[in-house]
């Protein structure tokens, strides 16, 4: 992912977290470990807006995004994501908003899009 003037690679079979500048030289190394968490979808979305990396989880389809801290790859805020349908799929964040494709039941084929305030449901 870029953001502002950092690249970063998130290397989730070793644990860590490479930062380069903008001419590709190594800046920082941190561990992660989120990935090893129950429910992630192995899914990371960055809001290109406000530049905020949020990781997507969903243990027994309880949609949830966790946000990162870009600088050393921790999780620093939880977004529950009650109203998520189970049947959902294509998620982007753009300005706060989560944006995805759902289906209310699984006995009627119609997909729709779904838009949710993911900057009101943040937990400390």
């Amino acid at each position: 992912f870029k953001i502002n003037n950092r690249l970063l690679l998130f290397d989730h079979i070793n644990g860590e977290l490479l930062q380069f500048d903008d001419l590709f030289r190594p800046e920082n190394r941190s561990t992660i470990s989120y990935q090893t968490a129950r429910g992630w979808r192995k899914e990371l979305l960055k809001d290109d807006v406000t530049q905020e990396l949020y990781a997507h989880f969903a243990p027994d389809g309880l949609h949830r995004l966790e946000k990162i801290d870009p600088d050393n790859g921790h999780i620093v805020r939880t977004c529950p994501l009650g109203e998520v349908r189970y049947l959902s799929a294509n998620f982007k964040i753009r300005d706060g908003h989560l944006y995805y494709i759902g289906q209310d039941d699984v006995n009627i084929p119609n997909h729709k899009l779904y838009k949710v305030d993911i900057t009101q449901r943040n937990k400390p």
